[in-house]
């Protein structure tokens, strides 16, 4: 059996992130879970969130602000392009054993555009 991996966070905790980020300010619970409402087309129960929100302040992802009115406020500790990166990495070294090369071969065999194609080998030849 595989190990556990302790930095990995769910579906639900990628999906709150995202929240964060893209409010660009610290929000609350109940902003995090009208977001939520709107991405998803689905309701989301408050102390469920609020749950995933502490599990992210405990893994030092985000962090818990100022209180307003009876809502406390959170912020991402760690940027969109920080999570991408550490997620790509972990990917890598979990599914392909650690190997770049694997990952991109993997998408070649899964085809990929023209355009996307063409913005790797520009990335390759900076």
């Amino acid at each position: 059996m595989g190990r556990i991996d302790k930095e990995s966070i769910g579906h639900r905790q990628q999906m709150i992130m995202q929240c964060m980020w893209d409010a660009g300010q610290p929000i609350t619970v109940g902003e995090i879970i009208r977001r939520l409402d709107e991405m998803c087309g689905q309701k989301f129960a408050g102390p469920t969130i609020n749950t995933q929100v502490q599990i992210l302040v405990n893994r030092g992802l985000v962090e818990q602000g100022a209180k307003i009115h009876q809502s406390f406020t959170y912020s991402p500790l760690i940027t969109r392009e920080e999570f991408q990166e550490r997620e790509i990495r972990r990917f890598c070294n979990l599914t392909y054993n650690g190997s770049p090369s694997a990952v991109v071969a993997a998408m070649l065999r899964n085809g990929i555009s023209e355009d996307e194609l063409k913005k790797i080998r520009e990335m390759i030849n900076a």
